[in-house]
Order: structure tokens, then C-alpha cells, then sequence
């Protein structure tokens, strides 16, 4: 190896070990961005690095601020251990806006024909369901361009949608 190759390795590797630091000190500025309490403990969903993290009844009281005086009621009963006991609510929920498709897949999972499902929600009955999720704690809502398959929604379903991430976006904050 050459004194030149051996430079450039050094300097990448300088490169990468600031980046890592950097990528700690903001990760460290960066509050959690929604904690729910759990019997466990907590579940906080962290910005830097984008991720859920389970944590124990210790370190949620040392690290979220639990307002109120005594213990959060989720935790009158003994702490469980992460699996123990169900969640209080799903951590995502998947949305299909429509059952109309004209794409005609045989063997569709959605059950999707072209003249969609009698009685489909509106946007006003999906507006209070994605409150309702969010309010429930849910932390992601998928809300697809697709019915699942390849096919893509109709154009009223994508006004729907978009109106529908607006409020997702406001709500659950991904």
C-alpha cells in the first residue's frame, strides 16, 4: 500500500468518526418525539435515530416526564415484561380508503371490484378515525397510493389520501 493510499484511508476514517459523533450530539438534542406508558414501562419513539424503544418502568420515570402525582394508573398492577401482556394499542395501523379498483386481479386480498364496497367511508368517518388512532396512541398509519396491489387508486382516493396524510402529519407526527 502506498503512503497516498494509506492518506486517503485515514482521512475517511477521520471522516466517518466525526460523522458518528456528529450524528450522537444531535441525537442527544433531539427529545423523544412521543413516549406511550405501557404496563411495562414505556414505548418512546425517538427521532435520532428513527425508532420505537421499549423501555422498563425505571427508565421511562427517569427519562419521560410523567406528569400528575403517583404513578401513571397503567402501572397500578405489577410491571410486566415486554410481551407479557398485550399493547394498549398497535403501534401502526394500515388504511384502505377504497375497495374500488378495475384492475380485476384474480385472487385479490382486498376484495376489491370496480364498483368498490356498499357503505365506504367518507373523508369526515376516516378524519375521525385517524383522530381516533392517534389519540389511542397508535404511532404510524400507512395510508398507500395503491389498493395494495399495483393498482392505482382513483382520483377521488387521492384526494382522500392526501387529505388524510395532512391530518396524519398534524396528529400522530410522521
Amino acid at each position: 500500500m502506498t503512503l497516498g493510499a494509506l492518506g486517503r484511508l485515514a482521512v475517511r476514517s477521520w471522516d466517518a468518526a466525526r460523522g458518528a459523533v456528529d450524528r450522537l450530539r444531535e441525537a442527544h438534542r433531539q427529545p423523544p418525539r412521543r413516549v406511550r406508558l405501557e404496563r411495562f414501562g414505556a414505548i418512546v419513539q425517538l427521532t435520532v435515530p428513527r425508532a420505537l424503544v421499549f423501555i422498563d418502568r425505571a427508565l421511562a420515570r427517569r427519562t419521560v416526564a410523567i406528569g400528575g402525582a403517583g404513578e401513571p394508573a397503567i402501572w397500578a398492577g405489577p410491571e410486566t415484561a415486554v410481551g407479557d401482556a398485550p399493547l394498549s394499542a398497535p403501534l401502526e395501523a394500515h388504511l384502505q380508503l377504497t375497495n374500488r379498483c378495475d384492475a380485476g386481479c384474480q385472487g385479490c386480498y382486498t376484495g376489491a371490484t370496480p364498483n368498490g364496497a356498499a357503505g365506504e367511508w367518507g373523508l369526515a368517518e376516516w378524519l375521525r378515525a385517524v383522530d381516533a388512532l392517534a389519540d389511542a396512541g397508535v404511532f404510524h398509519m400507512a395510508i398507500p397510493r395503491s389498493l395494495g396491489g399495483g393498482e392505482v387508486a382513483p382520483a377521488a382516493s387521492r384526494s382522500r389520501r392526501s387529505s388524510l396524510a395532512s391530518r396524519r402529519r398534524r396528529t400522530v407526527g410522521l
